[in-house]
């Protein structure tokens, strides 16, 4: 019988599972709260896409290495991280996959495709693209629910060129926090802040929307984004302030020092 539910969903998907109450429609890999009893199938019709995709472009959607039934406190909620992952990040990986499909860059890493594109506007249609996915890629990394912690290698590294001679340990790592948390908020365009690590120096920088520190061979460490799809379903339109403040607490230092670690290796 479950079989056979998963049999006539699939023909009926184009209608059926698109409607939603009254006479409303979502995008199909939108669950809505209301819906949240089929959301063991829209998980198999993700894959099935998924799947579908990876047969025909080079990129895919990552998978996120952590559980979001709870979303990823305290920054997003489930359906927040849903709607972020599942529908915009899904199609912004499509568009890369359909813009690059019989291109010089078809089947290239994404750094490369990224590099080649740039400062050309004949292939913005890939450029734009591609780095929104890397962007959106390096947001996951750069997220852990609840965050954590900065290790101690990395926070001396902040302390020595943002602390103060004498100060406590750990005042470079609130410095570029605050950093980060400035720009974010003073940004009046649609973008990403960075931390980056740039000829062995760190470094706090904005890149506008479609633009990404790939393309200077810039290493990013970690990232906050700061378009409207990212904090208005959980924070609405004056909710700015508080979703940095929140995302700066999500933050996964961690990650920031394995990334560091390797620039450093690069550079040596």
């Amino acid at each position: 019988q479950f079989l056979y539910f998963i049999g006539v969903a699939v023909m009926l998907r184009p209608t059926v599972l698109r409607r939603v109450a009254g006479n409303a429609y979502v995008p199909r890999k939108a669950v809505p709260a209301e819906l949240s009893g089929t959301a063991a199938f829209r998980y198999l019709e993700a894959a099935v896409t998924e799947q579908a995709g990876e047969r025909k472009g080079w990129f895919s959607l990552p998978r996120l290495p952590f559980s979001t039934h709870q979303g990823i406190a305290p920054v997003w909620s489930e359906a927040q991280v849903r709607v972020m992952h599942d529908v915009i990040h899904r199609d912004l990986v499509q568009q890369l996959n359909d813009a690059a499909l019989g291109t010089s860059v078809e089947s290239h890493s994404i750094d490369v495709v990224i590099r080649q594109t740039a400062y050309d506007a004949t292939r913005a249609y890939i450029h734009v693209p591609a780095c929104e996915h890397i962007n959106h890629a390096l947001m996951w990394q750069s997220v852990k629910p609840y965050g954590v912690t900065c290790p101690p290698a990395l926070g001396e590294q902040l302390d020595l060129q943002f602390a103060d001679v004498g100060s406590a340990p750990g005042t470079g790592l609130q410095r570029v926090k605050a950093q980060m948390e400035q720009l974010a908020l003073e940004s009046d365009i649609p973008g990403w802040v960075f931390l980056v690590y740039d000829n062995a120096q760190f470094d706090v920088r904005e890149y506008v929307a479609g633009t990404s520190p790939i393309t200077a061979d810039v290493a990013p460490l970690l990232c906050i984004n700061m378009q409207y799809h990212a904090y208005h379903g959980d924070y609405g339109v004056a909710g700015r302030e508080r979703y940095v403040s929140n995302a700066i607490q999500a933050l996964d230092w961690a990650q920031a020092d394995r990334s560091w670690r390797v620039a450093t290796t690069k550079m040596d």
